[in-house]
C-alpha cells in the first residue's frame, strides 16, 4: 500500500483543537483502526471477499476447461461381459425357411481410446484399440475373438461454425477480465468500508462536540447561576442556559447511542471478535497527489476490467453472427477412418495377420425452401451486432468522461480542503471569543449558541469534505486500478493473491 500510510504512527480521533476526546466508558478498550487497516481487514475476512476469492476461482476453473479441451483425451471403455439367452426367429438356409432357435452367447468388449480437437478446424481426430470376445453355448458352442490393432478416425464439419475458433479469443480475455474483476473488487470493498468508517467517525465527532457542548454549557449555567444571584442575568437568560444545558446533555445521549450503532456496523462488516469496542483512527494528514487526466485515461484502458467487456461483447456479437450464418446454410460432414483389424478363434489369432479397415462417409444438407427462415435470423443476427457496436462506443465514451471528470474534482479537493480547514479554525477562534465576552457579559447566551453552531458546522463541513476526498481517491483507485501515489498497478498485486489462492 502507499507509503503515506505509514505517517498514521499513533492515530488521533479527527479534532480541530488540541483536546483529547474523552467518551467516558465507551472509550476504555476501545480498538482504533485507521481507514487503510480496516480497508485490509475487510478485504481479507468481509463477506464481499470471500465471494470475490470464489468467483475468481471459478473463472480459473472455467479457463483451466479451456485449456484442456485442446489438450487429448484418454479414455477407457470396457464391458466387462453381456449374457444373453432368449429364443428369436432366424432363417435357416437349408430348407430356405424361417425357424425359432434357442440361443446363448456371452460377449466382453475392452477399448482404448485418444481423442484430439482440432481448434484450427473444429473438427476432432481419434486413435483407439479394441478388442472383443464371443462365446456361443448350445449346440454350435465356440469362442471367437475380433480385435482391431489401432484405427485413426477423422471426424470434420465442413463450411461449418467453429466454436474452438471463438473460443481462443473469448476465454483468454475472459479470465484476464476476472482477474482484473478481482483486483476491482478489492477496490470496491475499500468503497464500502470508506462508508462504514467515516459513518464512525462522524459519529464519534457527533459525540465530541456533544459532549464538548454539554460540558460547555454545565459551565455556563453555573456561571449564570452565580450572575442571577448578583442579578446581573434576568431570570429568563438562566432559563434559557438551563435549557440548553439539557438539550446538550440529550444531543450527547443520542451521539453516543448513534457512535455504539456506527461502530457495531463497522464491526459487523469486518467480522471482528467481540466485545471489542472500535474507533476510527483518522489522520488529517492527506497526500499531496496531482493526477493527469491523460495518464488516468491510459492506464485506466489497460487496467479497467470493463474495456475487456467491451471487447468481449464485441467478439461474442460477431460470434453470434457467424454462427446464425453458417448454421442456417448448405453444411456437410466428413468422417473417415483408417485401421488394422482380425478376427480368429483365440486371442493371438484375432492379433496375426491384421487385415486393412477402411471407412469414408460424406454426408451434405441442402436447405431448398426455409421462406426466408435463415436470411431473415442472419439480418436481425448483424442487427444485434451493429447495435452492440454502437451501444459499446457510448459505453466507452461515458467511462471515459466519468474518470476525467473524476480527476478534475479530485484535483481541486486539496484546496477545498484547505479553505474548510482554516475556516473550522476560524469558527473555533470566534466561538472562544464569543464565550469570553459572555462571560464578561457582553453578549447574551443567543449570540453565544449561535457562533457554537457555527463552530460545530465547520467542523463537520470539514468531515465530509475529507470523507469525499477519500471517496474519490478509491474511486480513481477503482476506476484505473493504479495508485498514482506510488505510482505502481494495483494488478502487481495480483500474483500475490492468486498464489495465496493457490491458482497458476
Amino acid at each position: 500500500m502507499s507509503a503515506y500510510y505509514s505517517k498514521i504512527g499513533l492515530l488521533a480521533i479527527l479534532s480541530l483543537s488540541s483536546q483529547c476526546i474523552s467518551f467516558g466508558q465507551v472509550k476504555k478498550d476501545t480498538l482504533s483502526l485507521s481507514l487503510q487497516e480496516a480497508i485490509s481487514i475487510a478485504q481479507d475476512s468481509s463477506l464481499e471477499a470471500f465471494i470475490m476469492e470464489n468467483n475468481l476461482i471459478a473463472s480459473y476453473w472455467q479457463y483451466k476447461n479451456y485449456q484442456a479441451a485442446k489438450l487429448p483425451a484418454i479414455g477407457l471403455n470396457t464391458l466387462p461381459f453381456t449374457f444373453n439367452r432368449n429364443i428369436s426367429q432366424q432363417f435357416d438356409i437349408t430348407d430356405n425357411s424361417f425357424r425359432y432357435f434357442e440361443t446363448q452367447n456371452l460377449n466382453s468388449y475392452l477399448q482404448l481410446s485418444m481423442t484430439q480437437n482440432l481448434p484450427f478446424s473444429g473438427g476432432s481426430l481419434n486413435l483407439d484399440s479394441d478388442v472383443g470376445r464371443l462365446v456361443n453355448f448350445g449346440d454350435l458352442e465356440n469362442t471367437q475373438f475380433s480385435a482391431t490393432q489401432i484405427r485413426i478416425a477423422l471426424r470434420q464439419p465442413l463450411f461449418a461454425y467453429n466454436q474452438f475458433k471463438w473460443d481462443k479469443k473469448l476465454e483468454p480475455l475472459r479470465y484476464q477480465k476476472a482477474k482484473l474483476n478481482y483486483v476491482q473488487s478489492a477496490e470496491q470493498i475499500a468503497l464500502t468500508v470508506l462508508n462504514y468508517f467515516f459513518d464512525l467517525a462522524n459519529a464519534e465527532l457527533d459525540m465530541q462536540i456533544a459532549e464538548t457542548n454539554m460540558n460547555n454549557a454545565d459551565t455556563l449555567y453555573r456561571i449564570g447561576e452565580k450572575r442571577f444571584a448578583i442579578t446581573a442575568i434576568k431570570e429568563s437568560e438562566l432559563l434559557n442556559l438551563k435549557l440548553e444545558f439539557l438539550n446538550n446533555k440529550t444531543a450527547f445521549t443520542q451521539a453516543n447511542n448513534n457512535y455504539m450503532r456506527a461502530a457495531a456496523r463497522l464491526k459487523s462488516y469486518l467480522n471482528l471478535e467481540p466485545p471489542k469496542i472500535i474507533s476510527a483512527g483518522l489522520s488529517l494528514e492527506i497526500p499531496e497527489i496531482f493526477i493527469s487526466p491523460e495518464k488516468a485515461l491510459s492506464v485506466a484502458q489497460k487496467n479497467n476490467p470493463d474495456f475487456l467487456d467491451f471487447q468481449e461483447s464485441v467478439y461474442q456479437a460477431e460470434s453470434d453472427v457467424e454462427k446464425t450464418k453458417k448454421d442456417n446454410r448448405f453444411s456437410a460432414n466428413l468422417d473417415a477412418s483408417l485401421g488394422l483389424n482380425q478376427r480368429g478363434d483365440s486371442f493371438r489369432k484375432a492379433y496375426r495377420n491384421p487385415l486393412e479397415q477402411e471407412r469414408l462417409n460424406v454426408s451434405i444438407y441442402f436447405p431448398i425452401v426455409d421462406w426466408g427462415l435463415a436470411k431473415g435470423k442472419y439480418k436481425l443476427a448483424q442487427r444485434e451486432m451493429e447495435t452492440t457496436l454502437i451501444s459499446i462506443k457510448q459505453k466507452e465514451i461515458e467511462l471515459e468522461q466519468e474518470i476525467i471528470m473524476t480527476i478534475l474534482e479530485f484535483n481541486l479537493k486539496s484546496e477545498i480542503l484547505q479553505n474548510s480547514r482554516e475556516a473550522a479554525s476560524v469558527a473555533k477562534q470566534a466561538y472562544e471569543i464569543s464565550k469570553d465576552r459572555f462571560i464578561e457579559g457582553l453578549i447574551n447566551v443567543n449570540e453565544l449558541v449561535i457562533q457554537q453552531q457555527k463552530r460545530d458546522n465547520t467542523r463537520k463541513n470539514y468531515m465530509v469534505e475529507l470523507e469525499s476526498f477519500w471517496r474519490l481517491y478509491y474511486q480513481i483507485r477503482s476506476l484505473t486500478l493504479y495508485d498514482f501515489y506510488s505510482e505502481t498497478n494495483l494488478t502487481e498485486l495480483l500474483s500475490d493473491r492468486i498464489n495465496k489462492l493457490k491458482l497458476d
